[in-house]
């Protein structure tokens, strides 16, 4: 998700002092959108990569929003649901598209972790951090997954399905499925005139 995206997601979703959870910030697209947004609550971001934990760390010093931001060194499914639980208002994330990208070479991501085992990564990586989302968000608050199928060496994971599957598992409702038109392309079903991905949006009840 672009940063012009997440702020328009935030702004969307979130009363002025919203407290929002991102469980894959990854280079950071979501905190700048949230940054934008001019939302004065709090952003509380997690991922394991130690390189762009430090970029967002210093993006934010740079930027002064230090006190606004939290920022956890962690893959979400090492994440203890305490350290966040009941905080947030809305939660706004784009999940690894199981291996399609590798961010890092760090033994942290789920690629790594997961190898090309689909099932195992959906339930060693996806259901926690779906659980870990849900246990974050306050009664009746939205959480936003930006995510599509992905097709690696010519077989299609069927990766929309297997999270609202396991959002439901864990206690969300599945509220709606929106499409949006993107200008780059990483999902399966994508063809040259348009390029579209799915949001999935849950609520907590």
């Amino acid at each position: 998700a672009s940063a012009t995206f997440a702020c328009w997601m935030y702004r969307r979703f979130c009363q002025p002092d919203a407290v929002v959870l991102d469980t894959s910030t990854g280079y950071g697209g979501r905190l700048v959108g949230f940054i934008a947004s001019r939302i004065s609550g709090r952003y509380i971001g997690i991922d394991p990569n130690t390189q762009t934990h430090a970029g967002n760390l210093a993006l934010a010093e740079a930027l002064g929003v230090s006190d606004r931001v939290t920022l956890i060194n962690l893959p979400a499914e090492d994440v203890q649901h305490d350290t966040v639980r009941d905080q947030c208002d809305f939660a706004f994330t784009s999940p690894p598209y199981f291996s399609k990208e590798h961010y890092a070479d760090e033994e942290t991501q789920s690629w790594k972790r997961y190898g090309h085992a689909f099932e195992a990564w959906v339930v060693g990586f996806l259901r926690p951090m779906l659980a870990l989302t849900y246990a974050a968000l306050k009664t009746g608050a939205i959480a936003a997954i930006n995510i599509e199928d992905v097709k690696i060496k010519n077989i299609l994971y069927p990766l929309v399905k297997s999270t609202v599957e396991s959002a439901i598992a864990v206690g969300f409702e599945h509220a709606d499925t929106e499409v949006f038109r993107l200008t780059t392309r990483v999902g399966a079903h994508q063809s040259d005139e348009v390029a579209t991905e799915r949001v999935l949006i849950f609520r907590k009840p």
